[in-house]
């Protein structure tokens, strides 16, 4: 979509489709004149890293992109100080979606330290 704009689109057989099949239409309009076009211009990793570097996406699931991203394009120093931004930026949570965040992270680290890996 343009930037800056969000859409939504509502899908509901109880109208016996009337409303529906124009939001449908919309939506595969929307799609073919933005998402595809999008997803060409994006569809690499220096792109997709470029894109997680200016915060296109939801922080919460870019705490996990970042670093994933980085590790894929090779850059494992990257990858981890991206990752030790994020646990910085949590500071003392200590709610369940923290903990799997931790998690990750320890995961994250055996494959960063793992010898010779390559992705």
């Amino acid at each position: 979509m343009p930037a800056g704009e969000w859409t939504t689109w509502t899908v509901d057989t109880a109208d016996g489709c009337a409303n529906s099949t124009a939001a449908v239409r919309d939506l595969v309009m929307a799609v073919r004149d933005h998402g595809v076009p999008f997803m060409r211009r994006n569809g690499n990793l220096k792109a997709i890293c470029a894109l997680i570097d200016e915060h296109t996406g939801l922080e919460h699931q870019l705490h996990y992109r970042r670093p994933v991203a980085w590790l894929l394009a090779g850059d494992r120093e990257r990858a981890r100080s991206s990752f030790r931004d994020a646990v910085i930026r949590l500071g003392d949570h200590v709610d369940p979606a923290t903990q799997l965040f931790c998690r990750f992270g320890d995961a994250l680290e055996r494959r960063l330290t793992a010898p010779g890996e390559t992705f």
